[in-house]
């Protein structure tokens, strides 16, 4: 839930998910609207963040929208998101750059030009190609922004997760980006229960995991994809991705991570509420930011910006 003593300033996050961002940020500002088009992730916000007026629509029309409103005093102080990251991700291999997808990344940007917010933050895959990088970087600083970028690792963010991703920060007053701290790294263990998942594994995997080295992906005998990662409790998880696809194993290889282990190794609280089936969950889960990396950056706007010393 946000914090009640979080500032006025209000947040506008944009490809919302189920709140990773937004959980995140609400630490420190008030996040007024937040915008998705996938209906069980709005109504996951909606549930743990009332105060947050959630828009289930596509980005591109609610910003049609509010764009009219902000010429009538509706100004946000800032705006952040993470566009849709399927077509860049190394995972795809059928990419098409000129998917509607794929131009989510300029619509982000354009609204950050048009809306001319105080600070923004754009997250994406570590593997989006220079060229969409380097165009988002060039329009924000030609539109009178601070601009950095870089490929961050989320597990140097106070995040349980070696999570690799490329975060854009925008100020018009100074460059904001919070250094990473590998001092304090959380591991595995930290996220582990004796909780049982919601997903049965077959007997054909649970003797195929025997054997198999832990803390690396693996194929079964007789596959080629490594779909199966034995969790080291004194490591740090790999990654969430769907957990429907790619599987996370208890370092015991007794059963899979629950979605609950997985909703805590992505930094949601424990009693933060997913609506869906599992199928629709573990989608929202994968796509969403990592509670504590958006933390972190939330921390760092709020400090150079709003805290005056």
């Amino acid at each position: 839930m946000e914090n009640q003593n979080a500032l006025d300033e209000t947040v506008l996050d944009l490809y919302s998910g189920p709140g990773g961002l937004g959980t995140g940020f609400a630490k420190y500002f008030q996040i007024s609207d937040a915008v998705d088009f996938n209906m069980d992730a709005c109504t996951t916000y909606s549930l743990n963040h009332p105060r947050t007026a959630i828009h289930y629509q596509e980005v591109s029309d609610f910003l049609s929208s509010v764009i009219v409103k902000d010429f009538e005093g509706l100004i946000y102080s800032g705006v952040v998101g993470g566009p849709p990251c399927q077509e860049f991700s190394i995972l795809n291999r059928q990419k098409d750059y000129l998917s509607t997808r794929a131009k989510q990344l300029d619509v982000m940007v354009q609204s950050i030009v048009e809306l001319q917010p105080h600070f923004a933050l754009i997250e994406n895959v570590a593997t989006m190609p220079l060229r969409f990088k380097e165009l988002a970087i060039k329009t924000l600083i030609k539109a009178g922004y601070k601009v950095m970028a870089k490929i961050v690792n989320a597990s140097y963010y106070h995040s349980v997760q070696a999570r690799h991703r490329w975060i854009l920060t925008a100020s018009k007053t100074k460059h904001i980006f919070p250094q990473p701290d590998r001092r304090h790294i959380k591991l595995a263990r930290s996220i582990l229960t004796d909780e049982v998942s919601e997903m049965t594994m077959a007997d054909s995997v649970r003797q195929g995991l025997k054997g198999l080295p832990i803390g690396k992906w693996v194929a079964l005998p007789g596959q080629i994809w490594s779909g199966y990662y034995i969790v080291d409790p004194a490591k740090p998880l790999p990654v969430i991705i769907n957990i429907m696809k790619n599987r996370l194993i208890k370092p015991d290889r007794s059963g899979y991570l629950s979605f609950n282990e997985c909703k805590m190794g992505q930094g949601f609280p424990k009693d933060y509420q997913f609506f869906g089936g599992i199928t629709s969950r573990a989608k929202q889960l994968a796509n969403a930011v990592p509670v504590e990396l958006a933390e972190c950056f939330a921390l760092a706007f709020y400090h150079a910006l709003f805290v005056h010393n």
